[in-house]
C-alpha cells in the first residue's frame, strides 16, 4: 500500500470519527439538562466519556472543583480503580500530579471523610464511548474505498489496450471521459488500433449502498441513536422492535454511566451536578407498523427526542 493511499485511508477514518463524535454530542447535550456545571464543563466530561471512557471531578488546589482526565490505578477485586492521577494535559499549575484515592465516602468518627478524586465511566465496559463503533468505523471506510474504486470501475468498464505511440492519445481521450465530456474525439488509426476487454468488476453499487446503510445504522444503533431513516427500508415489524430495544438498552447504558458518577460527585464533595436526561425512548410497533400507544393518555407520543 503506497503511503498516500494510508494517509488517504487515515483522513477517512477520522473524518467518521468527528462525524459520529458530532453524532454523539449533538444527541447527549440536546437530550441531558445541566444541573450545576457550565457550558465548558459538560463539553469537557462528555469528550472524556467519549475518548477515555472515565471522567474525573478532583479540588484544584484553592478547593475550586474541577474535571480532569485521569489515569486509573490501584483496582480493588472488582476491577474498579481505588485511585488515580489527573492528567494534566495543559500544563496548569493548580491540578495535582500526584496519586489520589478514588474512595468511598467514610463517616468516622472525626467526621466526614472526603475522597480525593470520583472516577466514573459511561459504560459497563469501562471503555471509551469510541471503541464501541471503532471497527464498524473502519469498516465504513473499507466499504467508502470500495464504493469509489466501483463508481470508477462503473465509468471505465473496460481494460484499453495501447501502444506506445498512442498511450498518451488514449490517456488524453480517458481525461476527456473523467470530465464528462460531451464528445470524445480520436483519429481513425488510433481507434483502429485500439482493443479492449472487459473489467472484471462483480460488485454493483447497490449491494455496497446496502453494506453502507447497514453499517451506519449498527454505528447509531450502538451509540442510542435512533436511526429510522437507516433502518426504514431493511427492517420491518418485530426486527424493528428488536432494533429499538436495542437502542434503549444502549442509550440506557450511557445515561446511567454519566448519572451515577454525577450522583457520586455530589455525594463526596458536598455540592450538586446533574446531566438529567430528557429523551424519549424510540418506541416499539406493532405489526402492522403502527406505533405503540405507550403514553397513559393513550396518545402515542412522538420518537423525535433522539437525534437523527
Amino acid at each position: 500500500m503506497t503511503k498516500e493511499k494510508k494517509q488517504k485511508i487515515a483522513e477517512l477514518r477520522q473524518a467518521w470519527k468527528n462525524h459520529y463524535l458530532n453524532k454523539y454530542m449533538d444527541m447527549w447535550i440536546r437530550n441531558f439538562e445541566a444541573d450545576g456545571l457550565t457550558e465548558e464543563e459538560s463539553d469537557f466530561i462528555l469528550k472524556s466519556f467519549w475518548f477515555q471512557g472515565c471522567a474525573a471531578a478532583i479540588r484544584f488546589e484553592g478547593g475550586v472543583l474541577g474535571y480532569v482526565p485521569v489515569a486509573p490505578q490501584d483496582w480493588n477485586v472488582y476491577n474498579f480503580p481505588t485511585a488515580g492521577v489527573p492528567v494534566n494535559n495543559r500544563g496548569v499549575p493548580y491540578i495535582r500530579q500526584t496519586v489520589l484515592r478514588n474512595a468511598v465516602i467514610q463517616n468516622t468518627e472525626v467526621g466526614r471523610e472526603e475522597p480525593e478524586i470520583v472516577i466514573g465511566y459511561a459504560r459497563p465496559s469501562r471503555k471509551p464511548v469510541y471503541e464501541s463503533i471503532q471497527l464498524l468505523v473502519d469498516d465504513l471506510v473499507t466499504i467508502q474505498m470500495t464504493k469509489r474504486t466501483t463508481r470508477l470501475l462503473q465509468k471505465v468498464p473496460y481494460y484499453l489496450r495501447v501502444t506506445p505511440e498512442n498511450e498518451k492519445k488514449m490517456k488524453a481521450a480517458l481525461e476527456d471521459v473523467f470530465d464528462d465530456a460531451e464528445f470524445v474525439a480520436m483519429g481513425s488509426g488510433d481507434i483502429d488500433a485500439l482493443s479492449s476487454q472487459p473489467t472484471p468488476n462483480s460488485t454493483k453499487m447497490d449491494e455496497v449502498w446496502g453494506d453502507f446503510k447497514e453499517t451506519t445504522r449498527e454505528i447509531l444503533t450502538s451509540l442510542g441513536i435512533d436511526n429510522v431513516a437507516e433502518k426504514a427500508e431493511r427492517l420491518q415489524g418485530d426486527e424493528i422492535n428488536a432494533n429499538n430495544a436495542e437502542i434503549n438498552l444502549n442509550a440506557d447504558a450511557i445515561t446511567m454511566g454519566i448519572s451515577k458518577w454525577c450522583e457520586d460527585v455530589s455525594k463526596a464533595f458536598g455540592t450538586r451536578i446533574s446531566l438529567k436526561p430528557r429523551r424519549t425512548e424510540a418506541k416499539s410497533l406493532y405489526e402492522g407498523g403502527e406505533e405503540k400507544e405507550n403514553d397513559s393518555d393513550g396518545s402515542k407520543g412522538n420518537d423525535s427526542g433522539r437525534a437523527d
